[in-house]
């Protein structure tokens, strides 16, 4: 729990900005790169389009690292 002293991360196939549930923490000011597929069941029935706009609002509205 570094909160936002956490080092940059790599997080493999978004997770962090999946709708869980639970809520997940997501440091505000943590540089976050995500690496999303685009051909696995992580987007339920979204297309494309669909799931990085679902991803894209889940980052912290103050974060402008990820």
């Amino acid at each position: 729990a570094l909160g936002d002293a956490a080092p940059p991360t790599v997080v493999i196939n978004g997770g962090c900005a999946m709708d869980l549930p639970r809520p997940v923490h997501w440091p505000v000011w943590a540089a976050s790169f995500l690496l999303m597929g685009g051909q696995d069941y992580f987007r339920g029935g979204m297309s494309f389009e669909e799931h990085l706009a679902d991803a894209k609002a889940r980052v912290p509205a103050k974060n402008s690292t990820t």
